[in-house]
């Protein structure tokens, strides 16, 4: 055999070498790196968020409870009673109101007040021709009386709502507390929520706009 065909055939029998020692050491590449996938989980997983879990627990008793939720909006402590009323989907009859009635101004102030927010369907029971009537310019004095029958100097929560108790409004009307079984009332209007705590007061949403007694 000649000299270049010896050559060529070492140069061929080299190469088959290399290659199959890269082919082995890559399969036991691949075995390793599968061991070690096998005995700890993928690090990358453990930082990745699950929506869902985040939302659950986030939604249970061991979250922080920053916030009352009130006619469906959250009503956080750091605003006022007028934000958090203007933020309630189910008080936007009553958000009319105190506006058309100038009332705005005083439930800003340092308070504190505790006010019992008609629901947008306690309004629809007294009427839309008498609402109507009522929000007209020249019955403003009227509308800002029956609001006040809303409103209450102090903080009262819930749990202060005891049967028999009697409450004077701002207007120096008569407010009566009464309770059936669960239900706590006020001058015959269910309380429906628990108070939304704000900065200047908490707020009551009542199923019924209220009519006080004369002190």
């Amino acid at each position: 055999m000649k000299k270049t065909q010896l050559f060529a055939l070492s140069i061929s029998l080299l190469f088959s070498t290399l290659l199959l020692s890269c082919n082995g050491t890559n399969e036991e590449n691949s075995k390793n790196e599968a061991q070690r996938e096998a005995r700890s989980p993928d690090l990358r997983m453990e930082n990745k968020v699950n929506p869902a879990s985040h939302y659950s627990r986030a939604n249970t008793d061991e979250a922080p409870l920053t916030s009352a939720n009130v006619g469906g909006n959250e009503m956080f402590p750091s605003q006022n009673v007028v934000a958090n009323i203007t933020s309630s989907p189910k008080l936007t009859t009553f958000t009319s109101a105190i506006k058309k009635a100038d009332l705005t101004t005083s439930l800003n102030g340092t308070g504190p007040y505790t006010v019992f927010a008609p629901s947008d369907k306690a309004f629809e029971a007294i009427g839309e021709n008498t609402f109507e009537d009522l929000m007209k310019p020249e019955n403003k004095q009227q509308l800002a009386e029956l609001l006040n029958n809303h409103v209450v100097s102090g903080m009262i929560q819930y749990a202060d709502l005891k049967d028999g108790s009697v409450l004077r409004t701002v207007g120096g009307k008569q407010l009566q507390v009464s309770t059936s079984g669960n239900k706590v009332m006020v001058n015959g209007a269910e309380v429906e929520n628990i108070e939304g705590e704000s900065s200047n007061g908490t707020v009551h949403i009542v199923n019924k706009v209220l009519t006080a007694n004369n002190s």
